[in-house]
């Protein structure tokens, strides 16, 4: 039975992304084949990226000298976006892939469509009836019942 041969990182899978929690989680993956294990640096940029609070970084063996390979981003922001760069890299060579992180701006919410209806009246005699208005369409008239003001 022979042994398996060292071979250098090579993508089965390009970076893609997907989002989580309504967009508040980004998750960059791709796939490679590598002997031995590769390590994996993530850049935004030229920055190398580290794990912290927000940022997320893992490999994960999925078959022989398979490897999924996982960035995650958590409360994404503005300053999120950028070129994301993945490099695999182990004793036979080096691979690297970017992925662009764009943000776009939400649809503005207009306001809903509002009807304003008003109401005039001339006085043409001083001793006339007294009108009242009582709000919501109405209108009462001294001694008469209540009307309507219809649109």
């Amino acid at each position: 039975m022979g042994v398996a041969e060292d071979f250098a990182p090579s993508f089965t899978q390009k970076p893609q992304l997907r989002q989580e929690d309504e967009g508040n989680r980004l998750i960059f993956e791709c796939q490679l084949l590598a002997s031995p294990k590769p390590s994996i640096d993530w850049f935004r940029g030229e920055t190398q990226l580290s794990e912290d609070h927000r940022t997320n970084m893992k490999i994960q063996s999925i078959g022989t000298n398979k490897f999924l390979v996982v960035l995650e981003l958590d409360d994404v922001i503005e300053t999120d976006a950028g070129l994301y760069k993945v490099k695999a890299k182990n004793k036979m060579g080096e691979v690297a892939a970017s992925i662009n992180l764009n943000f776009s701006l939400l649809p503005t919410k207009h306001c809903e469509e509002v009807t304003i209806y008003s109401f005039s009246w001339e006085v043409l005699f001083s001793a006339g009836p007294l009108v009242n208005y009582l709000g919501r369409y109405q209108l009462s008239v001294a001694g008469q019942r209540r009307m309507n003001l219809v649109k």
